[in-house]
Order: C-alpha cells, then structure tokens, then sequence
C-alpha cells in the first residue's frame, strides 16, 4: 500500500515497516502528533537509515496527505455538463 504513493520504493516502504508494522500502528502515531510533527514522521522514524532507504520531507507529506489527514480537500465543482443534466 505504501508503494501506490509517488517516490515510494520498496526498500523505503521496508524501512519505514520496520518503525511501523501494521497499518494501524501508523495511523495511530500520525494521531498522537500535532500535524506539523505529523507530516515528517516517516523523515523522522527513517533519518537513522541508509540514504536510499531514508524518506525525504516531500515523501513524507505525501505519506501524511494520504494515510494521516483527518480531512480531505473538497472535489472543484465541475464544469457545465453536470449542471446541464441536473435542471
């Protein structure tokens, strides 16, 4: 599931398995942080690895975005042709 996330290969997705085992276990660090911390929490739980298997601060928003946000962005509105159907 980590590798569906742009930048994440398997060595990176191992390393952070190692810290975090289970789905679950991420989910739950991601809440027990402020989101700022939150973002960088797979940079941090990974800094001690070698460089290939380290996530960037880029990746490990991405990470957070996906699997540690409590709201989503909204979908934009779409153009004309739904409005159409609708009346």
């Amino acid at each position: 599931m980590l590798m569906t996330i742009r930048g994440v290969n398997a060595e990176r997705a191992l390393s952070l398995m190692k810290v975090y085992p289970t789905p679950k276990s991420l989910l739950m660090a991601f809440r027990s942080k402020p989101p700022e911390e939150a973002k960088n929490l797979a940079k941090i739980a990974t800094q001690e690895h070698i460089n290939r298997r380290r996530w960037g601060t880029k990746i490990s928003e991405s990470l957070y975005e996906v699997w540690g946000a409590m709201s989503y962005p909204s979908r934009p509105e779409s153009g004309g042709d739904d409005d159409d159907e609708q009346n």
